[in-house]
Protein backbone atom coordinates (compact mmCIF):
# COMPACT_ATOMS: atom_id res chain seq x y z
CA UNK A 1 0.00 0.00 0.00
CA UNK A 2 1.29 3.45 -0.92
CA UNK A 3 0.94 6.20 1.64
CA UNK A 4 0.41 9.78 0.53
CA UNK A 5 1.22 12.95 2.44
CA UNK A 6 -0.07 16.50 2.19
CA UNK A 7 3.18 18.46 2.34
CA UNK A 8 6.87 18.02 1.55
CA UNK A 9 7.53 18.28 5.31
CA UNK A 10 5.21 15.33 5.94
CA UNK A 11 7.08 13.31 3.32
CA UNK A 12 10.43 14.15 4.94
CA UNK A 13 9.20 13.23 8.42
CA UNK A 14 8.03 9.81 7.19
CA UNK A 15 10.84 8.88 4.78
CA UNK A 16 14.51 7.97 4.87
CA UNK A 17 15.08 8.95 1.23
CA UNK A 18 13.14 11.77 -0.41
CA UNK A 19 13.00 12.07 -4.21
CA UNK A 20 11.94 15.39 -5.73
CA UNK A 21 10.95 15.80 -9.38
CA UNK A 22 8.95 18.93 -10.15
CA UNK A 23 8.63 21.13 -13.24
CA UNK A 24 11.31 23.80 -12.77
CA UNK A 25 14.14 25.13 -10.56
CA UNK A 26 11.88 27.60 -8.75
CA UNK A 27 9.55 24.82 -7.64
CA UNK A 28 12.51 22.61 -6.67
CA UNK A 29 13.72 25.34 -4.29
CA UNK A 30 10.18 25.84 -2.98
CA UNK A 31 10.00 22.15 -2.00
CA UNK A 32 13.19 22.61 0.03
CA UNK A 33 12.70 26.03 1.59
CA UNK A 34 9.08 27.06 1.09
CA UNK A 35 6.12 26.83 3.43
CA UNK A 36 5.93 23.27 4.87
CA UNK A 37 9.16 22.36 3.05
CA UNK A 38 11.27 19.24 3.50
CA UNK A 39 13.76 21.32 5.48
CA UNK A 40 11.06 21.80 8.10
CA UNK A 41 11.45 23.91 11.19
CA UNK A 42 13.85 21.79 13.24
CA UNK A 43 17.59 22.25 12.99
CA UNK A 44 18.38 18.64 12.17
CA UNK A 45 15.06 17.43 10.71
CA UNK A 46 16.86 15.73 7.80
CA UNK A 47 19.59 14.17 9.94
CA UNK A 48 20.84 11.05 8.17
CA UNK A 49 18.14 11.23 5.50
CA UNK A 50 18.80 11.29 1.78
CA UNK A 51 17.43 13.87 -0.66
CA UNK A 52 17.56 13.20 -4.39
CA UNK A 53 16.79 16.09 -6.75
CA UNK A 54 15.62 14.80 -10.13
CA UNK A 55 14.18 18.07 -11.44
CA UNK A 56 15.93 19.48 -14.51
CA UNK A 57 17.82 22.29 -12.77
CA UNK A 58 20.94 24.39 -13.24
CA UNK A 59 24.13 23.76 -11.23
CA UNK A 60 23.73 26.87 -9.05
CA UNK A 61 20.22 25.86 -7.96
CA UNK A 62 21.50 22.36 -7.23
CA UNK A 63 24.31 23.76 -5.08
CA UNK A 64 21.84 25.99 -3.22
CA UNK A 65 19.55 23.03 -2.52
CA UNK A 66 22.55 20.95 -1.43
CA UNK A 67 23.56 23.63 1.10
CA UNK A 68 20.07 23.70 2.59
CA UNK A 69 19.80 19.91 2.82
CA UNK A 70 23.32 19.60 4.28
CA UNK A 71 22.67 22.33 6.86
CA UNK A 72 19.76 20.24 8.14
CA UNK A 73 21.93 17.12 8.45
CA UNK A 74 20.81 15.48 5.21
CA UNK A 75 22.68 13.85 2.34
CA UNK A 76 22.18 15.27 -1.17
CA UNK A 77 22.34 13.77 -4.65
CA UNK A 78 21.43 15.47 -7.91
CA UNK A 79 20.11 12.94 -10.44
CA UNK A 80 19.51 14.11 -13.99
CA UNK A 81 17.78 11.86 -16.49
CA UNK A 82 18.83 11.50 -20.13
CA UNK A 83 16.46 9.94 -22.62
CA UNK A 84 13.29 10.28 -24.61
CA UNK A 85 9.76 9.22 -23.77
CA UNK A 86 10.27 6.09 -25.89
CA UNK A 87 13.49 5.27 -24.02
CA UNK A 88 11.63 5.74 -20.72
CA UNK A 89 8.92 3.32 -21.81
CA UNK A 90 11.59 0.79 -22.78
CA UNK A 91 13.55 1.26 -19.54
CA UNK A 92 16.54 2.67 -21.42
CA UNK A 93 17.06 5.95 -19.57
CA UNK A 94 20.48 7.02 -18.32
CA UNK A 95 20.73 8.66 -14.88
CA UNK A 96 23.57 11.13 -14.28
CA UNK A 97 24.26 11.76 -10.59
CA UNK A 98 26.58 13.85 -8.43
CA UNK A 99 26.86 14.59 -4.74
CA UNK A 100 26.79 12.03 -1.94
CA UNK A 101 28.32 8.81 -3.27
CA UNK A 102 26.96 6.69 -0.42
CA UNK A 103 23.43 7.87 -1.26
CA UNK A 104 24.11 7.00 -4.91
CA UNK A 105 25.09 3.47 -3.86
CA UNK A 106 22.04 3.17 -1.58
CA UNK A 107 19.73 4.00 -4.50
CA UNK A 108 21.14 1.67 -7.16
CA UNK A 109 18.01 -0.49 -7.27
CA UNK A 110 15.86 2.60 -7.89
CA UNK A 111 18.12 3.87 -10.66
CA UNK A 112 18.19 0.44 -12.29
CA UNK A 113 14.38 0.37 -12.22
CA UNK A 114 14.33 3.67 -14.13
CA UNK A 115 16.92 2.97 -16.76
CA UNK A 116 19.71 0.94 -18.16
CA UNK A 117 22.51 2.63 -16.26
CA UNK A 118 23.40 5.29 -13.70
CA UNK A 119 26.66 7.20 -13.49
CA UNK A 120 28.19 8.93 -10.48
CA UNK A 121 30.09 12.01 -11.74
CA UNK A 122 31.51 13.50 -8.54
CA UNK A 123 30.77 16.78 -6.78
CA UNK A 124 27.40 18.54 -6.84
CA UNK A 125 27.00 20.44 -10.09
CA UNK A 126 28.72 17.93 -12.38
CA UNK A 127 25.55 15.99 -13.23
CA UNK A 128 23.56 19.15 -13.95
CA UNK A 129 26.36 20.58 -16.12
CA UNK A 130 26.79 17.31 -17.99
CA UNK A 131 23.03 17.03 -18.52
CA UNK A 132 22.89 20.58 -19.87
CA UNK A 133 25.75 20.00 -22.29
CA UNK A 134 24.34 16.68 -23.51
CA UNK A 135 20.94 18.29 -24.07
CA UNK A 136 22.52 21.13 -26.00
CA UNK A 137 24.68 18.86 -28.14
CA UNK A 138 21.52 17.09 -29.27
CA UNK A 139 20.11 20.40 -30.60
CA UNK A 140 21.12 22.04 -33.89
CA UNK A 141 23.79 24.74 -33.39
CA UNK A 142 21.44 27.70 -34.17
CA UNK A 143 19.29 26.65 -31.18
CA UNK A 144 22.17 26.68 -28.69
CA UNK A 145 22.02 30.36 -27.63
CA UNK A 146 18.20 30.41 -27.23
CA UNK A 147 18.21 27.13 -25.28
CA UNK A 148 21.11 28.34 -23.14
CA UNK A 149 19.24 31.48 -22.11
CA UNK A 150 16.32 29.39 -20.93
CA UNK A 151 18.65 27.34 -18.74
CA UNK A 152 20.22 30.36 -17.01
CA UNK A 153 23.57 30.26 -18.77
CA UNK A 154 25.30 32.90 -20.79
CA UNK A 155 25.50 32.13 -24.48
CA UNK A 156 29.28 32.29 -24.49
CA UNK A 157 29.66 29.78 -21.66
CA UNK A 158 27.43 27.20 -23.33
CA UNK A 159 29.09 27.49 -26.72
CA UNK A 160 32.54 27.23 -25.12
CA UNK A 161 31.48 24.29 -22.94
CA UNK A 162 30.04 22.44 -25.92
CA UNK A 163 33.33 22.75 -27.79
CA UNK A 164 35.75 21.82 -24.98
Amino acid sequence: MVKTYSTPMDVAENSQIIVCCVTDPRQAKEVVQGNCSVAGRDGDCLSGKGYIEMTGIDPETSKDICEIISSKGGRYLEAQVQGSRQEAEQGDLVVLTAGDKELFMDCQSCFKAMGKTAFFLGDVGYATKTNLILNLIKKPVPQLPRKASKLYYSRIFVIEAAWY
